[in-house]
């Protein structure tokens, strides 16, 4: 079964998720195929591979490294993902 993104998608080219599914928390600008419009610095963004399957959500930066993983699944982002586990 297909997962709803949470977020706003981006959605890498193909051949371009292998580093995502290595855990590597970075996106390169280079490696996005389309986005959702109207994104800016900070939003919170939910990283597809060029087939739509979910790979982490993360938060857009307006440089090379384009977004910045935070979790590798599909994940909301609030003030409770932030506190430690006990």
């Amino acid at each position: 079964m297909t997962q709803t993104p949470l977020y706003p998608v981006i959605r890498l080219n193909q051949g371009k998720e292998d580093a995502l599914r290595r855990f590597h928390p970075w996106v390169f600008s280079g490696a996005i195929h389309d986005a959702a419009e109207g994104l800016q610095a900070g939003d919170t963004v939910t990283v597809t591979d060029y087939d739509g399957n979910i790979l982490g959500t993360g938060f857009c930066e307006s440089e090379s490294i384009a977004v910045k993983i935070l979790s590798f699944d599909n994940r909301k982002i609030d003030e409770w993902f932030f506190l430690p586990s006990l």
